[in-house]
């Protein structure tokens, strides 16, 4: 350093406090770094919560939603067995003596003039036309080749759900329509033959070969499934994307906390951000723990996918995916007080390292100072006033120290 010139010297002096300044500027945005990425972290962490309740809630829709479709079909399905029962108690109880009294079987009983009873069908579409009356539900037998020429098909739909039943009898076919600005749903079901009287019946109309177990129609079920169109629409084809979603999210910021790697920053799975995993022991066994509830959560969501509505596996299935996602909610809220108090470590071990810093800078600072100051300023300082002495004609100097081998 004696033999650099002053020029260099101060060159050298700014140089250092520049990159101490340097220095000090990459350790506050590394800080600011860390500390942003602690904010995120915690803010994916808090969203855990929010997923939890989010899955449950989406699944529950969607169970909803199909379950009413369902029990529309359970309610049909007992109402169409309990009209084949009253058909056929009519027909051996009634028709069968209304023959051997010679009592006439009519299609239209009330505009006979004589004594009659109605057809077994004819029976049945009287007693629900009469059912139906203010009802949302109204039922009505049809065939292809029917014994009454007023009952043939009459949309698109019946010959649909006559062609669908023909090859499986023992269904139900329903087909969803508009109608009033309403949404409604029609209901097939195969009409069977299920005694020989119907049998005897339409082999003497029909002039063609019957038996037990043929399918002599179609039933038709008419509800109404949706005043609000739009709603019944999305009622009729619910999804399970939100709850996947939801599912892949939380699965992905679980396993990045746990062993490390990239997480979901946004909803929209758009956006990934690396996380470190959080070491803290009692973290790790937080996060067993919701993996846990995570497992019980999805086989309670299986479960209820896959069993009877109503069922008792069913319902054990809603009591599981809510036990579930309440103890996920928990354990996930527990997880963010632990990864707080890192935080909170975190943030103590900024500032003490902005403090060292901050001193370490203010130091160099002083240092650089005293340095230019005994090594620059104070000979210059003194040569001019040495030099300004011997301009006013005092020419008895003291000798001035040379303690460099620079300019001065």
């Amino acid at each position: 350093m004696r033999n650099l010139s002053v020029k260099l010297k101060v060159y050298f002096s700014f140089a250092l406090l520049f990159l101490v300044v340097l220095i000090s500027a990459f350790l506050t945005f590394w800080f600011q770094k860390n500390s942003e990425e602690d904010s995120q972290i915690t803010n994916a962490l808090g969203r855990q919560r929010m997923l939890s309740q989010a899955m449950g809630k989406s699944v529950f829709g969607y169970a909803m939603a199909k379950s009413r479709i369902k029990s529309m079909e359970q309610n049909v399905d007992s109402l169409d067995d309990y009209i084949t029962q009253m058909r056929m108690i009519f027909t051996q109880s009634v028709v069968g003596v209304a023959k051997k009294s010679d009592i006439k079987i009519s299609m239209n009983p009330e505009k006979e003039t004589h004594p009659s009873i109605p057809y077994p069908a004819t029976f049945t579409r009287l007693v629900n036309s009469t059912f139906g009356l203010g009802r949302s539900l109204k039922v009505d037998i049809f065939a292809e080749s029917p014994v009454n020429p007023n009952q043939k098909f009459t949309s698109q739909a019946d010959q649909e759900a006559n062609d669908y039943l023909t090859k499986n009898p023992g269904e139900l076919f329903n087909k969803f329509y508009e109608e009033d600005d309403k949404l409604f749903v029609n209901f097939y079901s195969a009409d069977i033959a299920t005694v020989q009287g119907c049998v005897d019946c339409h082999i003497k109309i029909k002039k063609a070969h019957f038996q037990i177990g043929d399918i002599l129609g179609i039933r038709r079920y008419k509800l109404l499934f949706s005043e609000d169109v739009a709603l019944g629409k999305i009622e009729i084809n619910p999804s399970l994307k939100e709850y996947e979603k939801a599912a892949e999210i939380f699965s992905q910021t679980l396993a990045a906390a746990k062993s490390g790697g990239s997480y979901p920053a946004d909803m929209d799975m758009s956006e990934f951000v690396k996380m470190e995993a959080i070491v803290s022991s009692s973290a790790q066994s937080t996060i067993k723990k919701i993996e846990d509830q995570l497992t019980e959560f999805k086989r309670g969501v299986q479960v209820l996918l896959t069993s009877e509505v109503n069922s008792l596996p069913y319902r054990m299935a809603q009591e599981e995916i809510i036990e579930a996602s309440n103890n996920m909610r928990s354990h996930s809220n527990t997880l963010v007080d632990i990864f707080s108090e890192v935080v909170q470590k975190n943030q103590g071990n900024i500032r003490m390292s902005v403090i060292v810093c901050a001193s370490v800078t203010l130091f160099l600072l002083f240092l650089i100072a005293y340095y230019l100051s005994t090594v620059v300023i104070n000979p210059i300082r003194r040569v001019s006033n040495t030099l300004t002495r011997i301009s006013e004609g005092v020419l008895n100097q003291e000798r001035l120290p040379v303690s460099s081998d620079d300019e001065v």
